[in-house]
């Protein structure tokens, strides 16, 4: 089983090396990062088989259809040397699954949850905010 994760960055350079971290440690097996901002990021060389970063021009909705060519198998003669992703999840920038700690990676939930229903083609995670509404004057994100 494969799994990847499908994302754009548009201006949130911040958020990416954390990011990066948090879904390998998932156990993602490739993340694919649609890359827009006036900073440049390299992929640190060691983590270049697992994250394909693909700088691309901000073409805002449309950006996420017009590269899922990326894992997604489009015609029915595959090319050998093209890896098929099982799963796959989209998710912004800012946004960092966590999984019950249970579950030590994305596909042993995938398979606990397949051994329930073998049917299921899809996920739905709930997400959640942790925001304060009074902070600090002079409060900057590092």
């Amino acid at each position: 089983m494969l799994c990847c994760v499908y994302t754009r960055f548009v201006y949130e350079v911040p958020y990416i090396d954390s990011f990066i971290e948090h879904y390998l440690r998932l156990g993602f097996d490739k993340i694919f990062i649609l890359y827009h901002d006036i900073i440049d990021y390299d992929v640190p060389e060691n983590l270049l088989e697992e994250v394909e970063l693909i700088k691309v021009e901000n073409n805002g909705n449309k950006l996420l259809n017009e590269y899922k060519h990326l894992f997604q198998d489009e015609d029915e003669d595959e090319d050998e040397n093209e890896t098929h992703y099982d799963w796959v999840l989209n998710v912004d920038a800012d946004e960092f699954l966590l999984l019950d700690a249970k579950y030590r990676s994305i596909k042993e939930y995938i398979h606990a949850k397949l051994c329930e229903e073998s049917e299921i083609n899809i996920f739905q995670f709930s997400w959640g905010w942790l925001h304060a509404f009074n902070p600090p004057s002079g409060y900057t994100l590092s």
